[in-house]
């Protein structure tokens, strides 16, 4: 049987200010700001619209006909992932949002969250619909538990500092001890790793990705000749700031010209710096 598809706009208006420290940037898996690509192993989307103001709906089966994926991309920004949803009776425990799983009675929302800053009911399908004020994410419930979960990308205020707040060496160790949840939390969905005139990006869920020894990204990340190396042998950066026509982009972290990592730059992205570029120079074809 054919879940019901909850896909709910993003709210237009005066929003409050982000609470920083309660935003969330992942789910089931997969980041934020993702390409479209990294969707593809899920095979076709069992429901895509696209609208006339440039907004586009798609949804994804994670778990046959017990549990899906949906996402948005905003307009004029067609490839990237702007909100990820996840609905259904039976999906995945580890898919969490601020510590809320499906299925949870609304009592623990309560607990975790606290009030709501509004509980609608929804018009179109008898759920009612959680927000809270401030916070990237919302909840729907059905007879008490939680059926749907939501995060999205949210406006917030520039950066006020150029620090990124990690060092190379908070980097080079979340590699060599394959600490995922740090890794997630400074990666950017729509990360690119340059080496030789190839760029790689996430080819699917970024989570499943990093995990899988055999990917792309894990092999630039831990292969040889791979960042963990290249942090390991190539000293400490020199920290820039890449400054564009429009304004001050954002900080690079700048590695000795005689090294094989070139440089990592960073965007702000939901409250921090995260890393989207990292570039390793040229190598000369062998004759």
């Amino acid at each position: 049987m054919l879940l019901p598809l909850l896909i709910f706009a993003l709210a237009v208006g005066t929003e409050p200010p982000p609470q920083i420290s309660k935003l969330q940037r992942s789910l089931a898996g997969y980041l934020l700001l993702q390409y479209n690509d990294a969707l593809r192993p899920l095979g076709k989307p069992i429901h895509e619209q696209q609208y006339a103001d440039g907004w586009r709906d798609a949804a994804y089966w994670l778990v046959p006909e017990k549990c899906y994926v949906a996402i948005q991309n905003a307009a004029g920004h067609p490839k990237e992932i702007y909100s990820l949803q996840i609905a259904g009776d039976q999906c995945p425990a580890e898919y969490e949002v601020a510590g809320l799983h499906i299925n949870d009675p609304e009592s623990k929302i309560i607990s975790l969250l606290g009030e709501p800053s509004s509980r609608n009911v929804e018009k179109d399908y008898p759920a009612t619909l959680w927000k809270y004020d401030g916070r990237n994410y919302t909840v729907e419930t059905m007879n008490g538990r939680v059926t749907s979960m939501r995060v999205f990308v949210m406006e917030i205020d520039k950066p006020s500092t150029a620090v990124v707040g990690f060092r190379a060496e908070d980097l080079r160790r979340a590699l060599a001890s394959h600490d995922y949840e740090f890794l997630m939390g400074k990666l950017a969905g729509d990360l690119e790793i340059n080496s030789n005139a190839k760029s790689l990006n996430f080819a699917g869920a970024a989570l499943a990705q990093l995990r899988d020894t055999t990917s792309t990204i894990a092999q630039r990340l831990w292969g040889q000749d791979g960042l963990a190396a290249a942090l390991e042998k190539d000293g400490d950066p020199e920290v820039e700031l890449r400054i564009r026509t429009e304004g001050f982009a954002g900080p690079v972290w700048k590695f000795p010209k005689n090294t094989n990592l070139k440089e990592i730059a960073f965007r702000w992205e939901l409250g921090g710096w995260r890393i989207y570029e990292v570039s390793f120079r040229e190598r000369e074809k062998a004759r």
